[in-house]
């Protein structure tokens, strides 16, 4: 029970993760879309968890694809951000930067070290830009290394209002800076 709730806690919106053992079980009948390795809190070893595509079979279920692409943005977005550990947000702050936006997923760009899979609460740095206001709270599902920096790939499981609208906007191109 305690381990279905920590490969629970590695899904993002949308997504169903399974263990090894249930994968073993439901093989013939599941295609994948995904197999990842988490090191899971009280087990030893790293454990794999796959991601579901679809279920066939008499069953014939296809889940949406969770994350949608992010267009680069004209300027980018600057936001403090605070990790989140078993529900409490840690006070270790750094700034990000979105340069994509989707309406489910955005890029960032980071000059400390991010981790895949690690839950985020980000806030808007810029008190100038029209209308935006609120938090995102995220899980950053992919991380990749570039000329020193780290870039990711963060999957929104909450945006606040304001923030939404927002992002809408700057997705338009009609965002601006208050004068």
């Amino acid at each position: 029970m305690i381990l279905t709730g920590r490969i629970e806690s590695y899904a993002v919106g949308g997504e169903l993760l399974i263990s090894h053992s249930t994968f073993e079980k439901v093989r013939e009948i599941v295609k994948l879309r995904d197999v990842v390795r988490v090191q899971v809190k009280g087990v030893r070893e790293p454990v794999s968890l796959y991601s579901v595509e679809a279920v066939t079979g008499p069953y014939n279920i296809q889940l949406s694809d969770t994350v949608d692409v992010p267009v680069r943005i004209t300027e980018a977005i600057s936001f403090r951000v605070w990790r989140i550990d078993e529900n409490l947000v840690r006070p270790v702050e750094r700034t990000v930067r979105i340069t994509h936006l989707s309406e489910n997923a955005a890029e960032i760009f980071s000059p400390v070290k991010i981790t895949a899979r690690d839950e985020i609460r980000m806030e808007l740095l810029d008190d100038s830009l029209s209308g935006a206001s609120g938090v995102l709270l995220a899980k950053i599902i992919s991380v990749s290394e570039f000329q020193g920096h780290n870039e990711g790939t963060v999957r929104s499981a909450f945006v606040s209002p304001g923030l939404c609208r927002f992002f809408r906007s700057v997705a338009r191109g009609e965002a601006r800076k208050n004068s």
